[in-house]
């Protein structure tokens, strides 16, 4: 009996969805930053602290970007060689200008199933 228990217990653990936060520090600056969480909106940049954020896109070659910053927005949208950043994958680099000291919070789930 004991045995069927725990044999439960850890069936569930491998099957179960695990979800994590993960916290990433920004600064005044230009930095190079990675996370292991999929970014499927630019939410999580929507802050006073962060100037612009660029990804390179490698399927297209060529640099995407975003800003919280609404004229600078505009200006990358109107731009002929970049196209807004709308999506960082998981553990692809990306590159922050940043204004100030700053946290950014992201979560991530992962399925061991």
């Amino acid at each position: 009996m004991f045995q069927k228990k725990i044999s439960m217990v850890l069936s569930s653990l491998l099957l179960a969805n695990f979800t994590y936060a993960q916290e990433i520090s920004l600064h005044s600056g230009w930095q190079l930053k990675g996370s292991d969480s999929v970014f499927t909106s630019m939410a999580q940049f929507d802050n006073s602290c962060i100037a612009t954020v660029w990804a390179y896109n490698s399927l297209d070659h060529r640099w995407d970007a975003y800003s919280p910053d609404t004229n600078l927005q505009n200006i990358i949208n109107n731009n002929l060689t970049l196209k807004p950043l709308s999506a960082i994958q998981a553990n692809e680099g990306f590159w922050v200008l940043g204004k100030c000291d700053t946290t950014i919070s992201t979560s991530n789930s992962s399925s061991s199933s």
